[in-house]
């Protein structure tokens, strides 16, 4: 028998394959455990997921809903902030809204678990804004996040940071309401536990946020138009105008109550808002129909055209009717609108007026009549009565005594002073007809300052008041009226010494002035007070020391239209306590050539 190498026995290849299985099977047992536990973690997350989707749209029906259910903001606010307040257990929620003017956010809204519990938190609140970046609610805005706040006392939120001590309030949770690309407004939560992030709570919120924020601005967007059609509402029922607003197929938009107290429509064709009826309606009363209804229809048919006439009713009455079209501003014609106003009353006055300027028409030349048969009448015994005074005066009825010259003298006082009034009502019944015509010639006019002041002496000495001229060196050429101009001077300087008390003083002067000379005529009276200085050259004006003195009050009127009729200007400069300077100026004549018009008449 041949000896051979042998194999290992039976017993030792059965051993290495059952270590070798057990070791295999162990590492199918660690594998499946990996596998179960990934398996099991999978499960899980899914489950949570799931979970977590179903919270997500029950809480989106439940808030659905309610924004569904509610009118108004005011009414959805709190319905909201308790949908997720009760359903994650917070015990307090605001909702703040932008202001578009001032653009901070306000509170709009709050609520709370147990109400009035927080009653002193949401106070404060209410008085608060907050701008982009500032406290929680600002930052939220700013960033467009949610954030969570384990322990809000702990947060930079200086302003509330009291608030929320003495409330007592710690855990907190804010997120932002989105429209499309921006920011509407900030909700915030808040509880008195401190409370770490909840992750899935922050991802729950990303619905209603986008949900809440299409609310409100549908919400702002119905309010602006419900504001913008109340105002337009007010503005038409306000108005003394009746309105009647048509779209481009003729269907009436809008009217107001004043339309139909116009054309007294009843209430049931006010309110049927069918034109075709009330064109009927307004044709029945109008006094030409078919002019009125071509006038319609011809505007109907150029509507780009404005339009404003005036229509006649049957009553008597006259409406001003104005019409313009609805032109967007990309040229789109949109309908027509109508005006209708009453303007009886106006023309009736109208009428009243033309009627009334006639009468005075009348009564002015009456007047002028008057004054002239007046003035001339008083001539013919003014002349009597001066003749009578120059025979007793020279002694042809006898030698007068000493008493007897002093009577005559006063009765010669007063006929100047008659033939002065009588002249100046002359000149005022002239000027105010349009007939004054001035005699102009080449005159000097310091010799005629001259001769007028050298005239007033003897009744300056007699009142003790000193009167003294002053003149340039040159002469001073003018074309004018001497005596017109002289009778200024007159008006002038008679007033200066009425109205400078004895031991006064008077001063002419005259100077070149810019093309113009200038003759003023300055007092040491008593002066004017600067809202009686508008009233002096007026007709018929006197003041209260005026009345005192006597006079027509016609002198400064006539003195200003004789100086402005020879181009130049008059005026006065004065204060009370402190004397007058009566002030007019006359175009010079420069080397033969006249400054001023040929031959001016008064009042053309």
């Amino acid at each position: 028998m041949n000896v051979m190498e042998s194999p290992e026995s039976p017993t030792e290849q059965q051993s290495e394959q059952v270590r070798r299985l057990k070791e295999e099977s162990e590492r199918l047992r660690a594998r499946n455990a990996v596998l179960e536990a990934d398996i099991t973690r999978r499960t899980a997350s899914v489950a949570e997921a799931g979970t977590l989707a179903m919270r997500r749209l029950e809480l989106l029906y439940i808030s659905d809903r309610v924004l569904a259910t509610s009118s108004t903001m005011i009414e959805a606010i709190p319905r909201f902030l308790a949908v997720l307040g009760e359903r994650e257990g917070w015990e307090v929620g605001n909702l703040w809204l932008l202001d578009p003017l001032t653009k901070v956010l306000r509170l709009e809204g709050s609520w709370q678990a147990k109400p009035g519990e927080f009653a002193e938190f949401t106070a404060l609140s209410q008085q608060m804004i907050f701008p982009p970046g500032h406290g929680t609610v600002g930052q939220v805005w700013a960033s467009g996040k949610p954030a969570w706040y384990a322990d809000i006392v702990k947060e930079v939120d200086v302003a509330r940071r009291d608030a929320f001590t003495k409330a007592g309030l710690h855990g907190g949770f804010c997120f932002p309401i989105w429209s499309l690309d921006k920011v509407l407004g900030v909700v915030e939560y808040f509880t008195r536990a401190v409370r770490p992030v909840d992750t899935n709570q922050l991802e729950l919120v990303t619905g209603i946020s986008d949900q809440l924020g299409m609310f409100i601005e549908r919400k702002q967007s119905e309010l602006a138009l419900r504001r913008s059609n109340t105002l337009l509402k007010v503005q038409q029922e306000a108005t003394l105008d009746g309105i009647l607003v048509v779209d481009e197929a003729r269907s009436v938009i809008s009217l107001n109550r004043r339309l139909g107290e116009m054309w007294h429509f009843p209430p049931e064709l006010l309110d049927s808002h069918d034109e075709k009826l009330l064109l009927a309606r307004m044709t029945e009363q109008v006094k030409d129909p078919q002019a009125f209804v071509e006038k319609i229809e011809g505007l109907y048919a150029r509507p780009l055209e404005t339009s404003r006439d005036e229509i006649y009713l049957r009553d008597g009455r006259v409406l001003d009717r104005y019409t313009a079209p609805a032109i967007s501003p990309q040229g789109e014609y949109f309908g027509r609108v109508w005006y209708f106003r009453d303007i009886t009353r106006l023309k009736q006055m109208e009428n009243e007026l033309l009627a009334q300027n006639e009468q005075l028409k009348e009564l002015d030349r009456l007047k002028n009549i008057f004054v002239n048969a007046v003035t001339h009448e008083l001539r013919t015994p003014l002349t009597s009565i001066r003749g009578y005074l120059e025979f007793l005066e020279d002694g042809l009825g006898g030698p007068l005594t000493d008493k007897e010259r002093e009577f005559v003298e006063q009765i010669r006082r007063s006929e100047e002073r008659i033939e002065r009034l009588v002249a100046d009502l002359l000149d005022f019944a002239r000027i105010e007809a349009g007939t004054f015509k001035l005699n102009y010639e080449e005159a000097e006019l310091g010799a005629r300052i001259t001769e007028i002041a050298e005239s007033f002496k003897p009744l300056a000495l007699d009142k003790h008041v000193a009167l003294s001229v002053s003149l340039p060196d040159k002469p001073m050429p003018v074309h004018m009226d001497p005596q017109r101009v002289g009778q200024v001077l007159i008006n002038l300087i008679s007033n200066a010494i009425k109205f400078t008390s004895e031991g006064g003083t008077i001063t002419i002067r005259a100077c070149a002035d810019d093309g113009f000379w200038r003759v003023e005529v300055s007092d040491t009276g008593e002066g004017i007070a600067a809202q009686d200085i508008p009233k002096l050259f007026h007709r018929f004006a006197q003041l209260e020391a005026g009345l005192k003195k006597g006079g027509t009050g016609l002198g400064l009127h006539i003195s200003k239209a004789l100086v402005e009729a020879h181009g130049g200007h008059i005026g006065v400069g004065s204060a009370p306590g402190q004397g007058s300077t009566f002030w007019f100026t006359l175009p010079r004549t420069l080397e033969g050539e006249t400054e001023a018009a040929g031959t001016a008449r008064l009042g053309s």
